[in-house]
């Protein structure tokens, strides 16, 4: 397993503590996430990572392709994922860089009825298209990130977007808890492995995080908090998806990062891994 934990770029928090939190957790490959427009202090960011010794594995840029100049909460949109290519220094391997995957609504996990409509998925398809010709002349990767609420609300729906395009520039974030809604909870395990084996091929990063239902509704939490058989989940991405970064989600400190990174070690050793 290459497990990796998510590293936000904040002024609320220096990144000298965060790096610090990160390393004291056990982890040493990050995603490192924006929380504003991009600056040239991204690159002294991933530099700095670098000379802590920690492999930035993706940049996530979590804007709204289908409300591509509207900023989220985090104060970022979907364009500034082509702003940030000015500011990722050289190297061999391609840059992963994470985006949601688009939703007419105002609110990120608020679902839509446009969302899925032929219109919809025409302009998500355009966004991808332009998106792949400036990222190929940077050496990165635009990797979409689904959910429930947004126009890749299933795993289905994903594959047949990302088979259409057909593009090796642009991939999938596989996060199976997203797929996750009151409705189908009780069948989590079967949606889980029918998830994995259908974007596995466009896969070029995997979420690991948690849910559990409660009050009808579904939340989201770090690994061994929720209600998701993990031994399971890892057995099935390890046989599918062993070669790509694996990013512990929803820690909210050091000690939350500690217990996840221990709890996923954990179950992988009961999957056998």
């Amino acid at each position: 397993m290459i497990l990796g934990a998510p590293l936000t770029l904040s002024a609320q928090q220096p990144l000298a503590a965060r790096i610090d939190a990160v390393k004291k957790a056990g982890f040493t490959s990050v995603q490192v996430n924006l929380a504003g427009p991009p600056t040239v202090e991204l690159n002294e960011s991933l530099k700095r990572c670098a000379d802590e010794g920690l492999d930035v594995v993706a940049i996530g840029c979590y804007g709204n392709p289908l409300q591509p100049w509207v900023r989220s909460a985090q104060d970022v949109c979907a364009e500034d994922a082509f702003a940030l290519l000015e500011f990722l220094p050289v190297r061999e391997k391609p840059w992963p860089v994470v985006t949601w995957s688009g939703t007419l609504s105002g609110q990120l996990t608020t679902p839509h009825p446009g969302n899925t409509s032929p219109g919809a998925l025409r302009e998500l398809n355009f966004w991808a298209r332009r998106a792949s010709a400036a990222f190929s002349a940077k050496n990165a990767r635009l990797l979409f990130k689904p959910h429930n609420a947004h126009a890749l609300n299933t795993a289905d729906g994903a594959y047949d977007f990302l088979a259409e395009l057909d593009n090796p520039r642009i991939g999938v974030v596989i996060d199976v808890c997203n797929f996750l809604t009151p409705r189908n909870f009780h069948e989590r395990e079967k949606h889980i492995v029918g998830a994995i084996d259908l974007l596995a091929p466009f896969a070029g990063l995997a979420a690991l995080k948690d849910a559990r239902i409660e009050h009808f509704k579904v939340g989201y939490t770090t690994p061994g908090q929720g209600q998701v058989g993990y031994a399971g989940l890892l057995r099935q991405l390890n046989r599918r998806c062993k070669l790509i970064p694996w990013i512990v989600e929803c820690p909210e400190s050091e000690q939350q990062m500690r217990h996840a990174r221990a709890y996923v070690e954990l179950q992988g050793q009961l999957a056998g891994l």
